[in-house]
């Protein structure tokens, strides 16, 4: 059962416990952090190439991971009234797209290392353009490819299940008590 962490207008002997320091429940923070070195790893790796090996999904997919991490990161923390959405499904449904579109690159990366054709560009020709890209690089690309995708659908069906079974968890933007001065001091910085 979920313990709440506001005040309650009901004074009781006991004070709430505290709140956790992590921006997340720590599944979910967990996941997150192995995403996002994954996703710098891979970014790293996959401009060797310039993104040639990969048609461009790898950089491209680890920039918007990486993105979508700090955003989930920064989003947590925010402070929300009572009436604001939480998010926490969207979230759930932006990482199970980019689990998809991760296994797609990994997908892409396979056949571009095993289809030899004069319209995909191949090792050979990144080389022959003077960029350090190695067979080693392209075999790692291919392995953080598929990382990214398992670490991806990890979270969103760990996030999932905390949302069927609890509901938004209390880690998840806490709400802060609202009174009509901070609305009409918005409203006065917003008008200047």
């Amino acid at each position: 059962m979920p313990v709440a962490i506001y005040p309650s207008p009901i004074k009781s002997a006991t004070p709430p416990p505290p709140r956790s320091s992590l921006p997340l429940p720590l599944p979910l923070f967990f996941l997150t952090c192995l995403s996002l070195a994954g996703s710098w790893v891979l970014l790293v790796l996959s401009l060797l190439d310039l993104g040639y090996l990969s048609m461009w999904m790898c950089p491209l997919m680890s920039l918007f991971t990486i993105l979508y991490h700090l955003g989930v990161l920064i989003l947590s923390r925010a402070k929300r009234s009572a009436s604001e959405p939480t998010y926490f499904s969207t979230v759930i449904v932006l990482a199970y797209l980019f689990g998809v579109v991760w296994f797609a690159a990994f997908i892409l990366t396979n056949v571009i290392i095993a289809v030899k054709s004069d319209y995909i560009f191949s090792l050979e020709d990144v080389k022959s353009m003077g960029l350090p890209a190695t067979a080693g690089t392209q075999g790692a690309q291919v392995f953080f490819a598929l990382f990214e995708a398992i670490i991806l659908e990890a979270f969103a069906i760990k996030a999932h299940l905390m949302l069927r079974k609890t509901g938004d968890p209390e880690d998840w933007r806490p709400k802060v008590q609202c009174n009509h001065y901070l609305y009409l001091y918005l409203y006065l910085i917003l008008r200047l």
